[in-house]
């Protein structure tokens, strides 16, 4: 570990609300089915994905990437494993469960990198996890999918799904409401 003598530099700018770049589903019906939420989610990340190379660009890094899969296959994955549609595993070296844990990380580098590239958006921990879980449909597909591997036979698929999935701090969240 490096010890650097300066310390991080304050920002004297007040951060304002941090609203989500691209137009997400506000309909609860739109959301009720889980075959209305796999599609929105899988819109959602198409749109969120344009944001996230433009941070990716600024950033000249990014920490997208642990699971192998691009944005649209990480969330093609997450989405069967929420209709109920098991995919076939296309990492030899990994179990499914653990994939689909390693994407839902992905997932979330996605949205938060892409967030933060925003002016004046927030970026601490604690809003970003409320935003993501209580405004993007990705946070419900998360609390939905924690539901359908909490119930798996697989039991490395339950431990993934029943503990690490969601956050502590967002573990009595509910599916919107």
């Amino acid at each position: 570990m490096v010890d650097f003598p300066e310390e991080a530099p304050v920002s004297t700018t007040q951060a304002g609300p941090l609203a989500c770049p691209i137009s997400l589903p506000r309909k609860q019906t739109d959301l009720d089915s889980r075959e209305g939420l796999r599609q929105a989610f899988l819109q959602e990340v198409i749109q969120m994905a344009v944001w996230h190379r433009e941070a990716e660009k600024k950033r000249g890094r990014t920490t997208y990437g642990a699971s192998g899969l691009d944005p649209q296959e990480a969330a093609r994955l997450l989405a069967g494993f929420l209709v109920g549609e098991l995919p076939a595993n296309p990492m030899n070296n990994l179990s499914l469960a653990s994939l689909v844990k390693l994407a839902s990380e992905d997932i979330k580098a996605l949205y938060m990198e892409a967030i933060t590239t925003l002016p004046g958006g927030l970026t601490d921990s604690a809003s970003l996890t409320d935003w993501f879980f209580g405004q993007c449909v990705a946070g419900q597909v998360f609390l939905r999918l924690r539901e359908v591997m909490s119930q798996s036979p697989d039991k490395e698929t339950r431990l993934v799904g029943s503990r690490l999935l969601i956050p502590v701090s967002q573990a009595s969240r509910k599916v919107f409401a």
